[in-house]
C-alpha cells in the first residue's frame, strides 16, 4: 500500500507540472513519502510565502 501511496503522490505532483511548473518542482522537492507522508520544505524553499486565492 505505501507504493501507491508515493505512485499517487509522484503521479499528481507530476500533473501539476503542465499547469504550474514552479509548483511542481518544488513540491517534488519537499514532499517526503513512506511510511509518513510529508510537506518538509528546506533550504530557499523554507522561505517561499504562498499567496492562495480561489
Amino acid at each position: 500500500m505505501l507504493k501507491a501511496v508515493t505512485a499517487r503522490v509522484r503521479d499528481a505532483i507530476g500533473r501539476l507540472a503542465t499547469g504550474a511548473p514552479l509548483l511542481a518542482a518544488h513540491l517534488d522537492r519537499s514532499t517526503r513519502t513512506g511510511l509518513h507522508c510529508s510537506y518538509v520544505p528546506l533550504g530557499e524553499d523554507a522561505d517561499i510565502l504562498w499567496n492562495v486565492r480561489n
